[in-house]
């Protein structure tokens, strides 16, 4: 079961790099926090759909599920009322919202790299907050770790891109929420934990855009389109993989949307990396790899059920 994870997980990353590409090319056209309420309100409604009616095509997606407990009203009730599910859509939306802002302002491939020190992040939290065993080796890479992102951000005394101060703060939220949905994934299915995220995305920006005049052409429309769908399969592909595999082992491996999005940024959108940027990258990857073998726990066999 454990190889399952990891093809979920590889697809994942691939999902979320042509995500990346897609909010990139939307960016000069919609503000970020547009970018963001479209996709989340879409893929909301779409995960809300397959809660009432499964798609033969989805089917192992719902593997080893409990569909009496995810199925239906209850599931979005749920959301608002467990406060494991609630926290996570609030740290997954701030998450997201950083994330799409700095990819407006910096390229795609720098904005994945700052955004995949989450590991790093994930590791000091586990040892703050989970009294999880802090090595020394873990040191020595999180300080490699940070000297590539100075490689990448290239910090002057005066003044430090503000995308990538956005990037690395996404770093943040999204090693927080890593260990609110694999402990979620002990109680819940994919789809819910997944909805919580999307649906939280989708309420905190609405107050703004209720006085926001908004015209979508149908280019633009294609855009949220192939952003929403993205998403969705990028999500849906995480969120079960962490039933086969444990959360620093997960991490580890969603750093191959570091190479994924360098790869299509330079395919799609023309994008090239300095060699500081490739040497920080390096580095990153080189540090989440060591960290997370260094703290990995065997993955779970089984699903825990609903």
């Amino acid at each position: 079961m454990r190889k399952m994870g990891y093809l979920y997980m590889f697809l994942s990353t691939v999902s979320f790099a042509f995500m990346a590409v897609f909010v990139k090319s939307l960016s000069p056209s919609m503000p970020s926090h547009e970018i963001a309420f479209w996709r989340s309100f879409i893929v909301s409604g779409l995960i809300v759909i397959f809660l009432f009616w499964r798609p033969a095509v989805l089917k192992p997606l719902y593997a080893s599920s409990n569909p009496k407990s995810e199925k239906g009203i209850r599931s979005l009730i749920h959301i608002f009322t467990r406060p494991i599910l609630l926290f996570r859509g609030i740290l997954g939306a701030i998450a997201l919202f950083l994330y799409f802002e700095a990819i407006s302002q910096i390229s795609v491939s720098e904005a994945i790299m700052l955004l995949y020190t989450a590991p790093v992040f994930t590791a000091i939290f586990s040892f703050l907050f989970l009294k999880e065993p802090f090595q020394l080796s873990t040191l020595l890479f999180l300080l490699l770790a940070m000297i590539g992102v100075s490689l990448i951000t290239k910090p002057s005394f005066q003044t430090i891109e503000t995308g990538k101060i956005y990037a690395l703060l996404a770093a943040v939220f999204v090693a927080a929420s890593t260990i609110t949905v694999k402990k979620a994934g002990e109680t819940y299915s994919s789809w819910v934990i997944v909805l919580a995220f999307t649906l939280v995305s989708t309420l905190l920006p609405l107050p703004h855009l209720i006085y926001a005049s908004m015209t979508i052409s149908i280019s633009l429309l294609t855009l949220i389109l192939a952003v929403s769908v993205t998403t969705l399969l990028g999500q849906l592909f995480m969120t079960h993989s962490f039933r086969y595999l444990d959360a620093t082992t997960g991490s580890v491996l969603f750093l191959l949307t570091i190479v994924n999005g360098t790869i299509l940024g330079y395919m799609f959108l023309g994008e090239s990396l300095d060699i500081y940027s490739l040497i920080g990258g390096s580095l990153i990857i080189i540090s989440g790899v060591k960290i997370g073998l260094s703290r990995a726990k065997p993955a779970l066999a089984t699903d825990s059920g609903d």
